[in-house]
């Protein structure tokens, strides 16, 4: 498994040259602990370093101090830097809440790269809930364990005896993602016991063409001819304007998509579209700008 992921990694370029350091989010279950082990073997091969960054949500009293306690204790017997940070008191928790104040102490760690514990089985559920995957890159966050099941985890951390605690509030299906993995996935999973892994080959595929087409998109992102862009495949249209918008700061919605399509392919010499943040697209016969109000 350790190759499996190593090579997973490395298609993504998530693990750092030697000299340099990769942070882990540890909370001290089952994942985080087998990713933390995972990059420590890894670092040492390598040559890179690994920290530790623990967040104490404060929200389960003494277990939550004790998950610090253990994750802090692990590290000290081996040596790994540990960084941690205590959430303030919130009046209202909910999901939301606990990952804003989990990320935002990411962030403000000071480390360029970190890496979490997402693994097949969250990239499957995720799908379920948002009808996407889990992206391996993102913003500095790095996931290299999506390419492996839970299964997989808990039997590298049994043949290694890599320890773990056990949040009961995992359990807790208030939390939306709780339901999912207690109530729904064992459902589905009944009718496609591969149905992880599937999900997991369609949203790297699916991840791989979009990479393509935005290359192929690349050279048109500026281009003010309609009628070079009307002659684009949809797909490829697409893919223009959605990287068009990312640059000007917009998220283009798929009806807004449909419609630039539409009116770029239309025969109306002269219109205007608008779009979030004070932009519009506009077209004057064949010329068409995006204009900031």
């Amino acid at each position: 498994m350790l190759r499996t992921i190593e090579r997973y990694a490395d298609t993504y370029g998530m693990l750092p040259a030697s000299g340099g350091a990769v942070a882990v989010g540890v909370s001290g279950g089952a994942d985080s602990m087998c990713l933390l082990d995972v990059l420590l073997r890894l670092g040492k091969e390598r040559g890179f370093g690994v920290t530790a960054l623990h967040y104490n949500h404060k929200v389960r009293g003494d277990a939550s101090d004790a998950d610090e306690g253990f994750v802090r204790d692990y590290c000290l017997e081996r040596g790994v830097e540990f960084i941690n940070g205590q959430a303030p008191a919130i009046e209202r928790v909910t999901e939301d809440s606990l990952r804003k104040l989990r990320y935002g102490f990411f962030a403000d760690s000071g480390f360029s790269t970190i890496a979490l514990a997402h693994h097949s089985d969250d990239n499957a559920e995720n799908f379920i809930m948002r009808l996407k995957g889990i992206p391996p890159v993102r913003e500095g966050f790095i996931r290299p364990l999506l390419c492996v099941s839970k299964a997989e985890i808990l039997r590298y951390n049994d043949k290694y005896f890599v320890p773990n605690i056990t949040d009961d509030s995992n359990s807790d299906t208030v939390y939306t993602r709780n339901f999912v993995r207690s109530g729904i996935m064992p459902l589905i999973n009944n009718i496609n016991p591969q149905f992880a892994k599937a999900v997991f080959g369609k949203t790297e595929q699916e991840r791989s063409d979009d990479s393509f087409l935005r290359s192929l998109a690349e050279p048109y992102i500026d281009e003010s001819s309609r009628k070079v862009l009307a002659e684009l495949h949809t797909a490829l249209l697409s893919r223009v304007l959605l990287i068009k918008g990312e640059r000007l700061g917009i998220t283009f919605y798929r009806e807004q998509i449909l419609s630039a399509i539409e009116l770029l392919n239309g025969s109306k010499a002269v219109w205007e579209l608008p779009l979030s943040g004070k932009i519009c697209l506009k077209c004057k016969f064949d010329r068409v700008s995006w204009v900031r109000a």
